[in-house]
Formats: structure tokens, sequence, C-alpha cells
């Protein structure tokens, strides 16, 4: 507050408090509705893949498996990281906040077997129920 203050010198306190927002995961947040507010980093989950093996060469076919696999795991961390783009990091049943640390997993909405694809319209995120 002292910082925005500081910042705005002419402008009265109450015209600036219209930019705190107060969520459910934290009390002030700026923006201007809930909606529309400025991402918090601390609640962005972290996509870090393993480091590279500096002893395999991309170029040798005996390590043509290894870059494959590699190449899957970006891939799907971007899949994934669109799906929950697309539900604005809410689940689509309770509304909840996705990254709250609660295990999430991700499921067909038409499954496979009743002629489904595996996209990005087809899919959605669900918490972890445990029994």
């Amino acid at each position: 507050m002292y910082w925005v203050k500081k910042q705005n010198p002419g402008a009265y306190i109450k015209t600036l408090m219209k930019y705190f927002i107060t969520t459910s995961s934290r009390k002030w947040n700026w923006g201007t509705t809930a909606n529309l507010t400025i991402v918090n980093l601390a609640e962005t989950a972290i996509i870090a893949l393993k480091p590279l093996k500096l002893d395999r060469n991309p170029y040798l076919s005996t390590y043509y498996e290894y870059f494959d696999k590699r190449t899957e795991k970006q891939i799907e961390s971007k899949f994934r990281a669109a799906i929950l783009k697309k539900y604005a990091q809410k689940c689509p049943h309770c509304g909840e906040l996705l990254n709250n640390g609660e295990p999430v997993e991700f499921h067909h909405i038409i499954p496979v077997t009743l002629g489904g694809k595996y996209t990005i319209e087809n899919i959605q995120p669900e918490f972890v129920i445990n029994k």
C-alpha cells in the first residue's frame, strides 16, 4: 500500500484501492475484477525437464529413442499447459483453482471407446479423488 501511495502522490487512497482485488487465494491482488488480475507467480507450477545427458548425441541412431522420449515429454507439458489455460486454472466441476497443491488428472470428456479423440477440446482437468 505504501508503495502505491508513493508512486501516486497526488491520488486519493480510495481511488487507488479500486485496483486491489480480494480473491480466494490472496487478500491483495492487482486488477480491476476477480477475473482480470495479475498472475501470481508463486501459484504458477514450474515445468522443468531433466537436464540433457551430455554423453548422448542426437545424430547417432543409437540415441534416437532417448531424444524421441524427450521430445514427447516437452510436447506433453505444453499440451497440459494449454488445457489448464483453456480452463483458466479452474476445475470445470467445482470452480476451485487447480494449482492449490492437490493432484490433478486429465480425463476425456467423450471416452476413447466411444470415439473420443485426444485433443484439447476433448480433455478436461479434474482433481484426484482419494477413496
